[in-house]
């Protein structure tokens, strides 16, 4: 439990909370949006939470806090999938993350995404050479109103 631990994307850093609750330290939480680690700060204040919160770009990790720091987990809930639909260009933006990722992940570290975009086929050849796949979750297809819509997330 004393690993070092990035949550991207951390949102309202809700994770980070509950794996504060369960012993976990050494956390740290990153988002672009200034509100999201605003709120995140405040519920970590009010939880009584020890996490560090930032806003930072992941695809640009050489001029935020994050520079030369290396976690043993990666976690990420929808980031990838967001960069992923950059109205710019997108690959570039993927290509970005996996860089800046690759160098925040300890060389024996664990990467762990959460993706209702891509299958797991697409995210091995994305994160491939570099990264091995050692696990996959599946969780049940989500429904709204209509029978089998959606995806099955890949973990």
């Amino acid at each position: 439990q004393s690993d070092r631990i990035l949550d991207i994307g951390c949102g309202n850093g809700a994770l980070l909370t509950e794996l504060a609750e369960r012993g976990f330290g050494n956390l740290c939480g990153v988002d672009y949006s200034e509100r999201a680690i605003e709120l995140a700060k405040e519920v970590a204040r009010m939880e009584e939470v020890a996490a560090e919160f930032s806003v930072t770009d992941v695809c640009n990790t050489d001029s935020s806090i994050l520079k030369g720091r290396e976690f043993d987990i990666c976690l990420d809930k929808g980031t990838y999938d967001a960069i992923s639909m950059h109205p710019g260009d997108a690959d570039m933006q993927r290509a970005m993350y996996i860089l800046s990722l690759s160098k925040l992940l300890k060389d024996d570290g664990l990467f762990i995404i959460a993706s209702s975009n891509w299958t797991k086929e697409e995210l091995i050849k994305h994160f491939n050479p570099g990264f091995i796949c050692i696990a996959t979750l599946t969780a049940p297809k989500l429904h709204f109103g209509e029978p089998e819509s959606g995806g099955n997330p890949t973990v």
